[in-house]
């Protein structure tokens, strides 16, 4: 799969409320922002998982997904096993996944991911969408 570039979905900007679905990636084996990590957005279609969209985090971590405008349920998979490879180091956990319900359009979900080559930690920060549910996380 080709690298993503930080574009559309994944530009550094200060009004998280403008995008659908945020998510801040943090190194905590070094305290930093994670920047580069590759990651995927799918949706429940049918039974079946659909990409709609791929983003890479940028330099204060941060991934941005704008084109998430129908309600449903949605797998977010962080590559955490090229992201400690960048830096050298082999991840116990290669993928992270998060996986949201979105409930209906014109809200907002910001998701904290607090990763280290052998653990990881996933928070739901703020939910703008009234009767979501919450996120879970699998390693």
């Amino acid at each position: 799969m080709p690298t993503p570039s930080p574009g559309p979905d994944s530009a550094n900007r200060s009004d998280y409320n403008s995008h659908p679905i945020s998510v801040t990636v943090t190194d905590v084996s070094c305290g930093q922002a994670a920047e580069g990590v590759l990651s995927v957005v799918e949706r429940l279609v049918e039974g079946n998982w659909q990409a709609v969209a791929r983003a890479a985090s940028d330099s204060s971590g941060s991934i941005y997904f704008d084109n998430i405008d129908r309600p449903g349920l949605y797998r977010i998979e962080l590559d955490s096993d090229l992201y400690f490879a960048t830096v050298g180091v082999v991840s116990l956990l290669p993928r992270i996944t998060l996986t949201i319900r979105i409930t209906e359009a014109g809200g907002h979900c910001l998701l904290e991911a607090y990763i280290a080559a052998n653990s990881q930690f996933s928070a739901l920060i703020r939910n703008d969408y009234p009767r979501a549910r919450g996120a879970t996380s699998h390693a």
